[in-house]
């Protein structure tokens, strides 16, 4: 498995043609990289983030624990820390495991539409 790495210019440059509303690549570029920043910014605060129909971000704590130097033998004490973490909705956990991606995982309801143009018109 060949790990795939995507710039946030080039997740944006994808942007504008999967919305209804014009959004031209800079605007799409600011909306990818507020996106990122809002999450890792909750996160930072133990806050957890969900993404109806994509997954859940958050910070889980690992435990303080011991463990052993290979070469030495000598106990290390590790302490506790926190590690991020994203628990995938069953919408993403089919499309992995049929291979098939549906149209659109995450999708807007009505009344998030209604407040976009709302907001929109103001």
């Amino acid at each position: 498995m060949q790990l795939m790495q995507i710039a946030k210019k080039s997740l944006a440059t994808g942007f504008p043609g999967m919305t209804k509303y014009p959004v031209s690549q800079k605007h799409a570029l600011a909306i990818v990289g507020g996106l990122f920043s809002f999450i890792a910014g909750s996160m930072a605060k133990n806050e957890p983030v969900t993404v109806g129909g994509f997954g859940t971000f958050e910070v889980r704590k690992a435990g303080a624990k011991v463990q052993r130097n290979p070469r030495t033998g000598t106990p290390i004490n590790v302490p506790e820390r926190a590690v991020p973490r994203i628990a995938f909705s069953k919408k993403v956990k089919d499309a992995v495991r049929t291979g098939v991606a549906p149209a659109s995982i995450v999708t807007a309801d009505a009344e998030d539409v209604a407040a976009a143009e709302a907001a929109d018109k103001k």
